[in-house]
């Protein structure tokens, strides 16, 4: 049987090789294009585990601040309990006292209650006086450490207990001490616990200490000196917004002289005394605290200016330089 020319085309060595070659690349493509979708695949499902596992880490990190928050938490209030129950012995161990004396042995909520413990603590101190310093100090330190209200009750009763210069200067220690304790127990303890109860105070003190960074002594000089912001939170806040202990510690040591000063002398007049607040805080006072606290900001204002001045005599020195070595180029 004959063959026609087209059968003989198509049995044609090279094209049937041709074929052989072009279904071997179609099934390399088809066998590439079935690989290529599981590697989609796997491409998708590791973006998903990628992203689990960042939510999980998350998750963990939450966690763990949680669990620090807590254990922080539990170790401070058994911190609280030790001192009180060390304080309530270090009281225990006094020289005995009459049932009369007893009843005068109270914090004082008023100036009334503030009057009868004076009265008794000076007809106390005749007979002990190294005790009533101690408890003193002890005190003061325990309420500043833990930043409890009332420590300008004991600044007011140290000014009939121990005379103007020496009670200021025992005020002053003893307060510097006590914000000192504070700053560390927040460092170590109260960092979580003080960003969840006042983030937004926090965070607008942030960005004061940012400012005034350079000046950050002199800041917070002016701080202690001036009412604007509680003491308390100073303290607790300082060493969350990395201040350095040192400046924080010298900052206190001067800025709470001013009103220590005022709440011992105080204390002088406590006989004609009406409420605590009538001298403390009286337009007087203020405006003398506020006057003392511009004169902390002083240094800062006069260093800026210099900076700036400074400044602008390095820039007219380098534009200087230039204009010379242009003059010399041309020469």
């Amino acid at each position: 049987m004959t063959s026609s020319p087209e059968d003989l085309h198509h049995r044609s060595p090279v094209l049937m090789a041709s074929r052989a070659r072009h279904g071997d690349d179609d099934g390399a493509a088809g066998e590439a294009s079935n690989h290529k979708l599981p590697a989609l695949d796997v491409g998708a499902s590791g973006r998903r585990a990628g992203g689990r596992r960042e939510l999980d880490s998350k998750n963990r990190k939450a966690q763990q601040q949680e669990e620090e928050l807590t254990g922080n938490t539990t170790v401070l209030a058994v911190v609280f309990v030790v001192s009180i129950v060390l304080m309530y012995t270090a009281f225990a161990n006094l020289p005995q006292l009459s049932a009369e004396e007893y009843e005068h042995v109270k914090f004082p909520r008023n100036v009334q209650d503030l009057r009868d413990l004076n009265d008794f603590l000076q007809r106390y101190r005749e007979r002990h006086y190294w005790p009533v310093l101690s408890g003193f100090c002890i005190v003061y330190i325990f309420l500043q450490a833990f930043a409890i209200p009332g420590a300008i009750f004991l600044s007011i009763l140290a000014g009939p207990l121990f005379g103007i210069y020496t009670g200021l200067f025992i005020v002053s220690c003893v307060a510097t001490s006590g914000a000192a304790i504070c700053y560390m127990m927040s460092y170590y303890l109260g960092r979580g616990l003080v960003q969840r109860c006042f983030p937004t105070m926090l965070a607008k003190f942030r960005q004061k200490i940012a400012l005034h960074r350079h000046n950050l002594f002199f800041y917070l000089l002016f701080l202690r000196v001036s009412p604007l912001l509680p003491n308390w939170f100073i303290s607790v806040s300082s060493p969350i917004l990395n201040v350095p202990l040192r400046h924080f510690v010298g900052a206190t040591l001067i800025g709470l002289i001013p009103a220590n000063y005022i709440h011992v002398t105080t204390g002088m007049t406590l006989s004609r005394l009406q409420s605590v607040h009538e001298s403390t805080m009286n337009v007087r006072a203020i405006l003398t605290l506020f006057f003392i606290a511009f004169l902390a900001l002083i240094p800062t204002f006069f260093r800026r200016k210099f900076e700036e001045f400074d400044s602008k005599l390095e820039k007219k020195g380098a534009s200087a330089a230039v204009e010379l070595d242009d003059r010399t180029v041309v020469n």
